[in-house]
């Protein structure tokens, strides 16, 4: 089971706009707005798609997007293998890597995958933070993905 939460800032200004929406955001399922459900939960910004983006990115497992084999991290992948220095190591760089080659619009400031307690209190957790901005004039936006030994992966934007 993972779960998504994105706290972001909406203008008024960016749903006042003349054309619709510029893609479909993660996750996928739309909030209810009064008593309309909404087929699909979509971005009307440049830098909520670009977030949305970045997560897909992350959660995408390596050959698992058709017609382009080498997109993805596949954090889950990580989840399951032993919690060592070496496998955080290679986890922070191919999250840069993957950045860097797919989605050149994110600056990424700092990339830090740490061992850190899970609900048993052990040691058996990694927490991920990104923190990155879209273009030179966008605010800084921190990822923080958090995995432990109940096997939940969750994802926050701020």
């Amino acid at each position: 089971m993972s779960g998504v939460r994105i706290n972001s800032k909406i203008f008024p200004s960016d749903y006042n706009k003349p054309f619709g929406s510029l893609g479909i955001k993660f996750p996928m399922n739309a909030p209810k707005r009064g008593n309309v459900a909404n087929l699909f939960n979509v971005s009307y910004t440049t830098e909520e798609q670009a977030i949305s983006n970045y997560i897909n990115l992350l959660m995408t497992k390596r050959g698992e997007r058709y017609m382009q084999p080498n997109f993805g991290v596949g954090l889950w992948w990580y989840v399951f293998e032993n919690n060592t220095p070496g496998v955080r190591f290679l986890l922070e760089e191919d999250i840069k890597l993957q950045a860097d080659r797919w989605l050149p619009y994110i600056i990424n400031y700092k990339i830090s995958v740490t061992q850190s307690e899970d609900i048993n209190g052990q040691g058996h957790a990694m927490n991920i933070q990104i923190v990155f901005s879209v273009t030179e004039q966008g605010a800084n936006r921190t990822i923080t993905a958090f995995t432990g030994a109940e096997q939940n992966l969750i994802i926050e934007v701020e």
